[in-house]
């Protein structure tokens, strides 16, 4: 690399190198700022006439999506020129004065839940814009997105398609096709890996950024189910809910994904919220009240004068208390378990005490387990429900419900896939808003919830393995 590249570009620093393709700091002489830009020299596979023709075509055509991506997102980098010399192609990027991800946290440990939450909604409105162009990163990780140090806003920097086409090839058959896969290993899903990247592959990769940011965890240091082949990450730290929706975002089924940025989004704000009156809750706690010395003996000879007459009246009303509670009990008799509301469907479930769950060394509950744990005799043979998630291991499905019934959905329990045999054969536990006794409750109740939770949906479970499951979810019904 000369000093001085098309007679403009005076190179300061290698900041990274590749296999096809090496990034420089450069400074542009002909800017009276004689402002620092990026260069990346692109370096094709295949260096015959042919594929040359080619790769210029296709190498105009990403560098005009680039401009485009630049000009109108301030969280892009803004292309300032793309040439080609001596059979390589440059690109002249916006250099981002800031941090890597990966290098914040190399040198100021794990970002907060208010931090990553706040940095993943900022980046799916960049991902969303994206999208909506039908364009897909493929290439995100903590090392391609920088905290901009002006402003510390989340940008999204080196988008995999360039790099694409300079493995353009052209196959016996005369086909034009990419020998290289774009992409990192570990933060790519399974889809991508084959060839066929899809937006959920960017939110894949962003879940996994995430995960990094809160943990120290890199996708080679995790471990896999044996029975889904999910992810599991140690979440020590992280709550329910964030962890819930991360679990989502890298799921290895696709359809199991948010189907969108935007859906991710919705399911983060509400995270966002009780985060920010969090700590609006800690900045304005008042401070504790402390009695002068002077005055503590008097305030103590007072409060237990206060408890003696309080407990005489507690004994006396609990007496009183337990006598007409036997009456009752003697005219009356028990409730049943479950009593079906006429009015909406809805099938109401008495309240049980936190059990203690415990997993087997493998991380597997058995049969017995699940049973003894779950109460799942409790459930109807058959019922239509709401399903708000699912997980592989039970003490993330029971986290899941602590969250739900504390933003106001008391009914929410879990129930075991296996227990009910016409849904999908599958070990997972299915962690479920409410029960209904019909299926039009149950849609009507979905129409709402679903706003929450667009990834919602209501089914049928049944112990007959040929009933349908009847499965709709809330986009269908928008």
């Amino acid at each position: 690399m000369p000093a001085l590249l098309s007679e403009r570009y005076h190179i300061i620093s290698v900041l990274g190198s590749g296999g096809f393709c090496d990034t420089f700091l450069a400074e542009d002489t002909q800017m009276p700022s004689a402002r620092r830009c990026v260069i990346k020299q692109l370096k094709p596979v295949n260096e015959s006439s042919l594929i040359q023709e080619q790769i210029q075509k296709r190498f105009r055509r990403e560098a005009i999506t680039l401009e485009d991506l630049g000009a109108t997102s301030h969280q892009i980098p803004s292309l300032y020129a793309y040439f080609q010399k001596f059979g390589q192609f440059y690109l002249v990027q916006e250099w981002i004065d800031g941090q890597t991800l990966f290098e914040k946290v190399q040198q100021s440990g794990c970002l907060s839940e208010t931090e990553v939450v706040s940095i993943l909604i900022s980046l799916l409105d960049v991902l969303e814009y994206v999208h909506d162009k039908g364009l897909i990163h493929r290439d995100i990780k903590p090392d391609n997105i920088i905290l901009r140090s002006s402003d510390h806003k989340p940008v999204l920097i080196d988008f995999g398609a360039v790099r694409e086409t300079m493995g353009t090839v052209v196959n016996s058959q005369g086909s034009i096709s990419s020998s290289i896969i774009v992409g990192t290993a570990g933060f790519m899903p399974n889809e991508q890996a084959a060839g066929r990247p899809v937006f959920a592959s960017d939110l894949y990769s962003l879940g996994l950024t995430a995960i990094y940011l809160l943990t120290g965890q890199l996708p080679q240091q995790m471990t896999t189910d044996l029975y889904t082949g999910e992810s599991i990450w140690q979440r020590d730290g992280v709550s329910a809910s964030l962890a819930a929706v991360l679990d989502k975002a890298i799921r290895n089924n696709i359809k199991e994904r948010y189907p969108s940025a935007r859906a991710m989004i919705y399911a983060l704000q509400s995270i966002a919220s009780s985060l920010a009156f969090g700590q609006v809750a800690k900045r304005t706690q008042p401070p504790a009240q402390t009695l002068p010395t002077t005055l503590r003996p008097a305030a103590e000879n007072k409060r237990q004068n206060s408890i003696f007459i309080g407990s005489v009246f507690m004994i006396g009303a609990l007496f009183g208390t337990s006598i007409i509670i036997g009456l009752l009990l003697t005219n009356f008799r028990q409730p049943t378990a479950y009593k079906k509301e006429t009015s909406s469907g809805l099938i109401t479930k008495p309240q049980r005490p936190d059990a203690s769950f415990r997993l087997s060394p493998s991380g597997n509950p058995s049969s017995q387990m699940v049973h003894k744990q779950l109460m799942t005799g409790a459930l109807p043979s058959s019922f239509h429900f709401i399903a708000d998630s699912t997980f592989p291991n039970l003490q993330s499905a029971v986290k899941q419900t602590k969250t739900l019934q504390g933003a106001g959905y008391s009914q929410t329990d879990v129930f075991w896939i296996p227990d009910y045999p016409n849904l999908v054969d599958r070990h997972l536990f299915v962690v479920y808003v409410t029960t209904f006794s019909d299926r039009s409750s149950c849609l009507s109740f979905l129409r709402d919830y679903g706003k929450a939770n667009p990834s919602a949906y209501c089914a049928f479970a049944s112990k007959d393995p040929k009933a349908p499951t009847a499965r709709v979810s809330f986009r269908e019904i928008q």
